[in-house]
């Protein structure tokens, strides 16, 4: 005799097929699309990116230092790139240039610029320390071809919008200078390298008879803290054998 089917209940569970999970497969496409490091192929390119990498003089305050020197990273690059001798020079040129002079580069800058340097990008301050150094430092290289080039560098970098800003920027460093046959006082002469200077069209610097180390520190870029400390050190305040050392 069969037996009876059970009655059916609808709360009961039915036992189904164990689904499996399948996770969905990264997009290839977008993976394409990243942006990624630009190489650098030139001396400026390469220059910019060695200054620009993390907060390099933890102007910031947010310990982003790279954990190599620059001169290291660009003995590193150079391994890795196929640059001519006369690009390495020009590029090491640059980035020691850059660095060593950035004190006087941000005065004459912030003369120029609207808005104070702390409160732009820190790449775009960089960049407009490397086209001032060339307009400043460098006569080898005229003065349009040192703006162009500079700008050229931010269309490489993938900030399109930097460019206008850079470019008015840069020739407002241009216009700070004056022709170099009328006399200006010590105000306003800069004294570029090898003993030549150059004149201003208004009077930037620190008096040097009345604020000798103020006048030190803007034109070659000396911290001033540092200047005290070695006057109360080595020297009386104020004294010309310590101005005659430095």
């Amino acid at each position: 005799m069969k037996s009876r089917p059970e009655p059916f209940d609808s709360r009961r569970k039915r036992n189904r097929p164990f689904k499996k999970k399948t996770t969905p497969r990264p997009d290839r496409s977008q993976a394409r699309s990243a942006p990624s490091q630009p190489v650098a192929k030139t001396s400026r390119q390469l220059a910019f990116q060695l200054l620009q990498e993390g907060d390099l003089l933890n102007e910031r305050k947010q310990n982003k230092q790279p954990k190599l020197f620059a001169t290291e990273r660009l003995e590193a690059a150079f391994s890795q790139s196929s640059f001519s001798a006369e690009e390495r020079r020009l590029t090491q040129e640059l980035l020691n240039g850059t660095l060593r002079r950035k004190g006087t580069l941000d005065l004459l800058l912030s003369a120029c610029c609207q808005r104070p340097l702390h409160e732009l990008e820190l790449p775009l301050v960089w960049l407009m320390r490397l086209g001032a150094y060339q307009l400043v430092y460098l006569d080898s290289i005229p003065d349009h071809a040192a703006v162009n080039e500079t700008v050229d560098v931010a269309r490489w970098y993938g900030k399109q919008r930097w460019c206008s800003y850079l470019n008015g920027n840069l020739r407002s460093v241009i216009r700070l200078f004056a022709e170099a046959s009328t006399p200006v006082p010590a105000t306003q002469l800069l004294p570029t390298r090898s003993g030549m200077t150059r004149p201003l069209n208004s009077p930037l610097l620190a008096d040097p008879q009345t604020a000798p180390l103020q006048y030190l520190s803007e034109t070659a870029s000396f911290p001033l803290w540092l200047l005290e400390r070695l006057e109360q050190r080595l020297f009386s305040p104020g004294s010309p054998d310590f101005m005659r050392m430095v």
